[in-house]
């Protein structure tokens, strides 16, 4: 290998080091023990539903559960996915009419049809998080909250939740790079 080609390998692979981003999933299920949904009457953990309700609406919102998550030095939250199903076949349920917040952002809703789907059988639902929703994910906790919108009680099937843990660049990363560049164009002259 000439000393050029050396260069220019020592060059891109510095370049490859200090652009990539090392990356993790922690996922899991929204836990709905008593502990963490006081109003939740189901005792699985999983699933939830509540006691009856007719009425004012929109009720009071109530904690469905929560997803306790450590994220690690060095790394941030990046991407995250929640999913599950308004009503539940394990309980032979279908749901009232709810919506569905996750720290506070909304990312479900059933409204007349989707209630009247669930009580024949599940009604999925799932939500992608945009990059800029992240930030109040940092803190290692996402809670479910539910907003009923219509008579009778909310039944939900387990609840999943997906984070995306990327590295966040250290300081002088960029610097690194920009200080390889020389040695990248100077490889590739010696080698033309």
């Amino acid at each position: 290998m000439t000393s050029a080609t050396a260069s220019l390998a020592a060059a891109l692979a510095l370049l490859a080091g200090a652009a990539s981003a090392q990356a993790g999933t922690l996922a899991g299920t929204i836990d709905t023990s008593a502990a963490a949904s006081p109003t939740n009457q189901s005792t699985d953990g999983t699933t939830f539903y509540d006691a009856p309700y007719a009425g004012p609406f929109p009720a009071d919102p109530v904690t469905v559960g929560r997803f306790d998550y450590a994220v690690p030095a060095g790394m941030a939250v990046s991407g995250l996915t929640v999913s599950g199903d308004f009503g539940s076949d394990a309980l032979g349920s279908g749901t009232a009419a709810v919506d569905l917040y996750l720290n506070g952002i909304e990312v479900a809703s059933c409204g007349e049809a989707c209630v009247d789907a669930s009580q024949s059988a599940d009604v999925a639902w799932s939500y992608t998080f945009a990059p800029g929703l992240l930030a109040s994910f940092g803190g290692g906790s996402a809670v479910l909250t539910a907003v009923q919108q219509g008579a009778s009680q909310v039944v939900l099937d387990p609840t999943s939740v997906s984070l995306v843990l990327s590295t966040v660049p250290e300081p002088g990363a960029p610097a690194l790079m920009l200080a390889a560049l020389p040695l990248l164009a100077f490889g590739l002259r010696r080698r033309a």
